[in-house]
C-alpha cells in the first residue's frame, strides 16, 4: 500500500469557571471588635467550609451526563422529576434511567446530590424554560425530596442547581457520563470518529464481578483502540458487593493501594478500582488514564485581583464578602 500518515483533529472546548462567595455580617464584625480572635475564628470557619463546599460540588460535576433539553444537549442536570407528589415534595429519578419508569430506589447515589438549603431550578425538557425555583427542605432516599413551594414544576422536568442550566453549555463541566456518550463533542463528529465513542458491557442488572471487569478490559482491547485500561471508578456499594463475592470464594481482597492525587483503591482484575460517593450506583467506569486530560486554567484561590481578599458586600448590605474562584 501507499505510504500514509497520522491524521489529527483539534478538539475545542470551553472552560467553565467555579465561584463561591462568602459574607460576614457587619453585626458579627461589630460584636467581635474587642476580640480579634473571635472574628478571625468566624471568618476562618466561613472560608474553610466554603472551600469544602465548592470542591465537593465540583466532585459531583465530575459525573455529569448529557441530557436533551429543547433539542440541544445540556449537562449539569442533577435528576429528573419523576412525580410532583405535592407542592412541597418531588419524587426523583436518575437523569439517564427515566425510561425505566420507576423512581430512584433508596440506595441510589442520586440522593447524595441534594441537601437541605440547596436552591434548585426545574427546567422543562421540551422548551428549556425554568418552570420553578425552590429550596430543598428535606431529603428522604427512596421517597422524595421535600421543597418549599414548587408550583410550576411538572413531571419530566430536569432539576438543576439554580442558575446553572444553559442551552448547550451552562455553568458546569461536562462530566464522565457526558464524555462517554455517543454525541458529538468538542468539534469532533462521533459518527465519523468511532474511536472516540465509549464501549459498554453488562447492563443495569449485571452485578459486579471480576469477570465483568475483565470483560470490560477485553472489550477495549478487541473492539476499541487496543489499549489496556488500568483504572475503574465505582460507587462504594459496589466495593462491598465485590468483597462479599471474594469472601464467599474464600479469597482475600487485594490490599489497599494509594494512587496519585491521594485516591485509595484496591487492585482487581488488573485494574486499580477506586470508589466515589457521587458515581452513579449502577455504573462502573473503566478508563485508560493516559487518554484523559484535565486542564486547569486557575487553581482554587481567594480573589484578590482588586486588592484585599475581603471587600464591602456589593449588595450594599452591612457585610464584608470574599470570593473563591477557579
Amino acid at each position: 500500500p501507499s505510504a500514509d500518515r497520522q491524521r489529527y483533529i483539534a478538539p475545542e472546548d470551553s472552560l467553565t469557571y467555579q465561584y463561591h462567595t462568602i459574607k460576614v455580617s457587619g453585626q458579627a464584625k461589630h460584636l467581635t471588635q474587642n476580640n480579634a480572635g473571635a472574628f478571625a475564628k468566624a471568618l476562618d470557619q466561613e472560608m474553610t467550609f466554603a472551600a469544602k463546599d465548592v470542591k465537593t460540588d465540583l466532585a459531583r460535576q465530575m459525573f455529569n451526563a448529557a441530557v436533551t433539553i429543547n433539542s440541544v444537549l445540556a449537562y449539569g442536570a442533577l435528576a429528573i422529576c419523576f412525580t410532583i407528589s405535592s407542592s412541597t415534595a418531588i419524587v426523583i429519578d436518575e437523569t439517564l434511567s427515566a425510561s425505566n419508569n420507576v423512581a430512584a430506589p433508596a440506595g441510589s447515589s442520586v440522593y447524595r446530590l441534594f441537601f437541605v438549603g440547596q436552591v434548585l431550578d426545574t427546567v422543562a425538557s421540551a422548551t428549556g424554560v425554568v418552570t420553578a425555583t425552590f429550596t430543598v427542605t428535606s431529603v428522604t432516599p427512596g421517597t422524595n425530596i421535600g421543597t418549599t413551594t414548587n408550583t410550576g414544576a411538572t413531571d419530566g422536568d430536569f432539576i438543576f442547581r439554580s442558575g446553572n442550566y444553559g442551552s448547550g453549555e451552562g455553568n458546569e463541566i461536562n462530566g464522565l457520563r457526558f464524555l462517554i456518550g455517543t454525541q458529538d463533542y468538542a468539534g469532533v463528529t462521533a459518527s465519523s470518529n468511532p474511536v472516540w465513542n465509549s464501549l459498554a458491557v453488562g447492563s443495569s442488572t449485571t452485578g459486579i464481578s471480576e469477570n465483568l471487569l475483565e470483560s470490560s478490559i477485553e472489550k477495549v482491547q478487541t473492539d476499541g483502540d487496543g489499549s489496556t485500561p488500568t483504572l475503574a471508578i465505582a460507587e462504594h456499594s459496589q466495593g462491598r458487593k465485590l468483597a462479599n463475592i471474594l469472601q464467599a470464594q474464600k479469597r482475600f481482597q487485594s490490599p489497599e493501594i494509594t494512587l496519585k492525587g491521594g485516591w485509595k483503591g484496591v487492585e482487581v482484575a488488573g485494574l486499580n478500582l477506586v470508589f466515589d460517593r457521587f458515581c452513579p450506583t449502577a455504573d462502573i467506569f473503566v478508563l485508560s488514564p493516559d487518554e484523559l486530560a484535565w486542564f486547569v486554567g486557575l487553581d482554587w484561590t481567594w480573589d484578590d485581583d482588586a486588592g484585599p481578599v475581603l471587600y464591602t458586600a456589593l449588595d450594599n448590605s452591612d457585610a464584608v464578602a470574599a470570593r473563591l474562584k477557579a
